[in-house]
């Protein structure tokens, strides 16, 4: 928006001829720009208190290979390097919209990511005769919307306030153009929180879909009335809702073993997680033999849980150097502007 501060902003910025813009660079770069200012400022020290290891690991959207990757060999490398590991820092950028600060913080903690999914299965019809079949894009586009911004999966905590929830993804399960209905259709939404389980954001998902399909059924059924003739939205008072491991539940250990081996194939590709998974519950449908119309809700990729600094000694040899936040006599420009904040459990990501 034109007028929005951080618009105005970035107009001064750009107008002084001091500012480099780059795509992502807010996003990640700017985070291992810093790291490695740092690192070059302590390899000149003449008397350094201890060692520091920068990592780069690309993240997320290529399923976290880079994270995982490094997980794996970190182990290794500080066994080889005989390295006493104090912390560990996320270098990935806060938003901030205001005058910086906010960005200069260390936060004690990470905020929970979760990817719940609806897979919605319609009655597909021929598009000339819609009334004949349920469409299942039209359900699914009902609960995008009712998810959309939904306070009731808005966790809060103390002073800081929650993100939204948001859609990341909506398609339907056709592989080309054709003047059928959809017969099914996946979506997938982003939820952050400070203190739920994924037991929890789930439970609350579910209810949203079910007060989405009760809604969207109203409305159609309203709808209906100026119509002639028979419908298949006649015939349906309620759209079941299934987890996932419901429809699993549902196989026998033949269709078990062939939902596996469907899952052992996923994985061995590239695939991004949350098409994987809309692949395996396509399959683990099919399998089930259940007839629709239905939705079937899960996740869409690893739960990262929220975390916070306990009591333990661990955890207090953690927060103790944080703490110590006064910029040395050569600080960066940006250090001196405004002291290092300590914000505990976690920061808005």
């Amino acid at each position: 928006m034109a007028d929005a501060p951080a618009a105005r902003r970035a107009r001064d910025d750009f107008v002084s001829g001091e500012f480099l813009a780059g795509r992502g660079l807010l996003d990640m770069k700017a985070g291992l720009a810093a790291g490695l200012a740092v690192c070059a400022e302590f390899a000149e020290s003449p008397d350094p208190g201890g060692n520091l290891l920068f990592i780069a690991v690309p993240d997320e959207e290529n399923n976290s290979a880079g994270a995982r990757k490094a997980a794996q060999a970190f182990t290794t490398i500080a066994s080889e390097r005989g390295l006493d590991i104090l912390a560990a820092i996320n270098l990935d950028a806060i938003a901030d919209d205001g005058d910086g600060s906010k960005g200069r913080i260390i936060a004690l903690g990470t905020v929970g990511k979760l990817l719940p999914t609806a897979y919605v299965v319609g009655v597909p019809a021929h598009s000339g005769f819609p009334l004949n079949g349920l469409n299942a894009a039209a359900v699914t586009a009902a609960i995008a919307a009712r998810v959309e911004w939904a306070s009731e999966l808005t966790d809060d905590f103390q002073d800081v306030q929650g993100t939204p929830p948001s859609l990341l993804s909506i398609r339907d399960g056709k592989s080309g153009y054709d003047v059928t209905t959809p017969a099914t259709a996946f979506a997938t939404f982003n939820v952050l929180s400070y203190r739920w389980t994924p037991d929890e954001v789930l439970d609350r998902f579910d209810r949203l879909c079910a007060d989405a399909v009760s809604a969207c059924l109203t409305e159609l059924k309203r709808r209906r009335r100026s119509q002639h003739g028979s419908a298949a939205i006649d015939l349906v008072e309620t759209i079941p809702l299934y987890r996932y491991e419901a429809v699993l539940d549902r196989l026998d250990a033949e269709a078990r073993s062939r939902l596996g081996a469907v899952g052992a194939s996923l994985a061995a590709g590239d695939l991004p997680l949350p098409e994987q998974c809309r692949l395996a519950t396509e399959e683990a449908w099919r399998l089930s033999r259940l007839l629709g119309p239905a939705i079937v809700t899960g996740f869409g990729s690893i739960p990262y849980l929220p975390t916070g600094l306990s009591e333990k000694p661990a955890a207090a040899r953690l927060r103790a150097p944080s703490s110590r936040t006064s910029p040395p006599a050569q600080a960066p420009a940006m250090a001196q502007q405004s002291a290092v904040r300590i914000i505990s459990p976690a920061s808005r990501i």
